[in-house]
């Protein structure tokens, strides 16, 4: 069953659920700010990837205003580990997302995302942009695509 909620050019989710006993597993990827991220080859269980969307909300961003000066400055420390406790901004979503490293977090009423596609890929992304790319997101519209998508998992 495909899924696909919110709007690309801003924040989505585009799923393809399988339907099957069990926990509901299926392909996933995300857009920001028009670009998709995530390879839509790979199945991931998509409560775990829920999960783990919805911890953005309890990202709070804690950490010197140095690091917020630039993306390329906070994903630099989060990734070089030069932030303490930075590990807890990156985001694993989920097997679907291993060829993209991905750090977010709330910052007042919005929801930052930073990543990159790696250099060496295992899926092919044509015409994917390259280098660190961002985008940021309201609470109210991340919690309601997140709902909208949540719902339409669990009526499937």
């Amino acid at each position: 069953m495909a899924i696909f909620a919110g709007d690309k050019s801003t924040f989505a989710i585009e799923a393809s659920i399988d339907k099957r006993d069990g926990p509901p597993f299926g392909n996933v990827r995300i857009w920001l700010s028009g670009n998709y991220v995530g390879a839509y080859e790979d199945q991931v269980p998509i409560l775990t990837f829920l999960s783990r969307m919805k911890r953005l909300l309890d990202l709070n961003i804690d950490t010197d205003g140095a690091f917020l000066k630039s993306n390329e400055a906070f994903y630099n420390a989060v990734m070089d580990g030069t932030m303490e406790d930075g590990d807890r901004y990156r985001l694993g979503l989920g097997e679907s997302f291993d060829d993209f490293s991905l750090i977010g977090f709330l910052d007042d009423k919005l929801i930052r995302i930073i990543w990159i596609l790696h250099d060496d890929p295992f899926f092919q992304y044509p015409n994917y942009p390259t280098g660190l790319q961002s985008a940021t997101i309201s609470v109210d519209l991340f919690r309601f695509v997140v709902d909208q998508f949540e719902s339409s998992v669990r009526s499937s």
